[in-house]
């Protein structure tokens, strides 16, 4: 049963106010540690919080107690997401429970972005893996202009996805493909947007600690332009050598095999 809520009269928490943090367990696994500053606010005490946790269609709840105490009741460990990039949350909190309606969301703040841990080897991917849920195809790649790229793999034909991603017949197929992709979504999105940091400026700056910075001529919405078009060619080889995806691809395929 989805709870509704009511929105009518909702004030916006200051950013300040929220803190997000990703922080690993003794299993490794990410948890969420959230600290409030909401004693401004005028909220009633015993007023209920929440954090939510969404990456485009997939979201997690976390019950924080209440205005008085803002402590997280339950485990906060973020499963349903294959990795923490491009991982946004929310903070609402709702007026306790009154009969006959819904209950309204007295403050808010939306579109968080998270302090993830400094990782070393094994580290936050820039490309986060989940389940898809589609029977046709077994994978698909989805770039949105805030959040980023996400690879999506089929859960009804993938038994094992991470076996699935990381087999030779994948990363010497597909990675090269995907890179092309997402850099050129990049290049767009840098070029329309007015934020220096995020997702896609991830990914360039990986792009250039291989090859350097693009070209001063810069492509738009009609897509990216020649020379961007050549600097994305060296990157996509750049990469695909140095991560051995001629000998991947050697690994299984065979001319006796076509």
């Amino acid at each position: 049963m989805i709870r509704r809520l009511n929105f009518t009269g909702r004030r916006r928490l200051a950013r300040a106010d929220v803190n997000v943090r990703l922080t690993r367990g003794v299993d490794q696994r990410l948890q969420v540690v959230v600290g409030f500053a909401l004693g401004q606010y005028g909220l009633p005490p015993s007023a209920p919080v929440f954090v939510e946790a969404y990456r485009q269609t997939t979201w997690q709840r976390f019950a924080f107690g209440s205005v008085a105490s803002p402590v997280a009741t339950a485990s906060t460990i973020l499963r349903p997401f294959g990795s923490a990039q491009g991982v946004r949350f929310r903070v609402r909190v709702v007026e306790p429970t009154v009969s006959g309606r819904p209950p309204r969301v007295l403050a808010f703040v939306d579109d968080l972005r998270p302090v993830a841990p400094i990782e070393g080897k094994g580290g936050l991917s820039l490309l986060p893996v989940d389940w898809g849920d589609f029977d046709g195809y077994t994978w698909k790649l989805e770039i949105d202009d805030e959040s980023g790229p996400l690879l999506l793999v089929s859960k009804t034909l993938v038994p094992d996805r991470e076996a699935f991603v990381g087999s030779r017949e994948f990363t010497s197929l597909v990675l090269p493909v995907m890179l092309r992709s997402v850099l050129e979504r990049a290049l767009q999105v840098e070029t329309d947007s007015a934020e220096a940091d995020g997702w896609a400026e991830d990914w360039l700056r990986l792009a250039r600690s291989r090859l350097g910075r693009p070209p001063s001529g810069r492509g738009g919405a009609t897509g990216p332009t020649d020379d961007e078009e050549d600097w994305i060619d060296d990157v996509v080889e750049i990469f695909s050598k140095a991560h051995g995806i001629p000998e991947r691809f050697a690994g299984w395929w065979s001319a006796e095999s076509s």
